[in-house]
């Protein structure tokens, strides 16, 4: 996954969670250090963790300042 990918996931992330009737376009094996990454270079971290708290497919490794929330 390059820092693009990783930032358009976090766009697509954020626009499902934060807009409704917005589909989700899932991200296939996706690097969830590099979305950290990304989302706290552009100060969005806590949106995101925001927008995924009810996802299951963040794995337990991810950093708690996503998956702790």
């Amino acid at each position: 996954m390059t820092r693009w990918d990783a930032f358009t996931a976090a766009y697509n992330y954020l626009r499902a969670g934060l807009l409704k009737n917005t589909p989700l376009h899932r991200v296939n094996d996706p690097s969830w250090t590099l979305l950290v990454e990304v989302s706290s270079d552009h100060y969005v971290t806590p949106a995101l963790a925001w927008c995924l708290k009810d996802q299951t497919e963040i794995p337990s490794r991810v950093p708690c300042s996503l998956s702790g929330m």
